[in-house]
């Protein structure tokens, strides 16, 4: 089986979003993980379908639920601007024992979804280099425009002062941790009230298609995924804890 590889380093997919944002050029950049790569492959452990299926997203019917989820997934798959996997030699990747099957994606499944799109593909940890997980430097990045997160702990964001260290005009879109179909309606038409022209969201999932419909919007859309959890003061990665290697993204 081919798998997808990288194409793209940190610089150059950082160099490519630096011009959109100046040029104010719609962008979508869509990550995805071993949860992501689970429905792709349909072979979830028993136990993650229960919790997160019947539990999370309350089906009680689990190849519903799947197919509605990697609907989403495909949806943004096939028409993102770039996509994000790990890659196999971050620093990351190096203390989890990488493995394609695990972490990379079939390319004749996605050369079938994108239809002739081009195809980019970014490490998913650069949103969590120095350069955009550490909130002082994505400041400078952003260069003064605009940003709406969308998120669960958006009240954290707002506690940790968020608009006064970016510097920037924010809006915030509040979404549930465990997203249904019936969420995801009103939330894309919550998008419809966007002024700001660049959106950063993590939303599992259900919202993994978010920078697509973002982008048709006009807006400059990034998936953030567990970076916005860091920027909520949550540890919800190993690697966030203080001495570990992504600390710089806490606030």
């Amino acid at each position: 089986m081919k798998y997808l590889k990288l194409n793209m380093t940190d610089d150059q997919f950082i160099d490519r979003l630096k011009e959109s944002i100046e040029l104010n050029h719609p962008f979508s950049f869509t990550r995805f993980g071993d949860g992501e790569i689970y429905y792709i492959n349909n072979n979830m452990p028993a136990n993650v379908v229960d919790r997160y299926i019947r539990t999370i997203y309350g089906y009680d019917d689990v190849e519903e639920g799947r197919s509605d989820i990697l609907n989403v997934i495909n949806k943004a798959l096939g028409e993102t601007d770039v996509i994000g996997l790990m890659g196999p030699n971050n620093s990351i990747s190096r203390k989890i024992h990488y493995s394609k099957r695990l972490w990379s994606i079939n390319s004749k499944y996605v050369d079938f979804l994108r239809e002739g799109r081009e195809l980019l593909v970014a490490d998913n940890m650069v949103v969590r280099s120095k350069q955009l997980g550490n909130i002082h430097n994505f400041r400078d990045i952003i260069m003064g425009r605009g940003v709406a997160i969308i998120s669960p702990h958006v009240r954290l964001h707002k506690k940790n002062n968020i608009q006064r260290l970016l510097g920037v005009n924010m809006s915030f879109i509040e979404t549930p941790m465990g997203m249904t179909l019936k969420d995801r309606t009103r939330i894309l038409l919550e998008f419809d009230k966007i002024k700001e022209p660049i959106s950063i969201y993590g939303c599992a999932n259900m919202g993994k298609d978010f920078a697509v419909h973002l982008k048709d919007r006009g807006k400059i859309a990034l998936d953030f995924g567990a970076t916005l959890d860091a920027w909520a003061g949550l540890m919800t990665k190993r690697w966030f804890f203080p001495g570990k290697s992504q600390n710089y993204c806490v606030i």
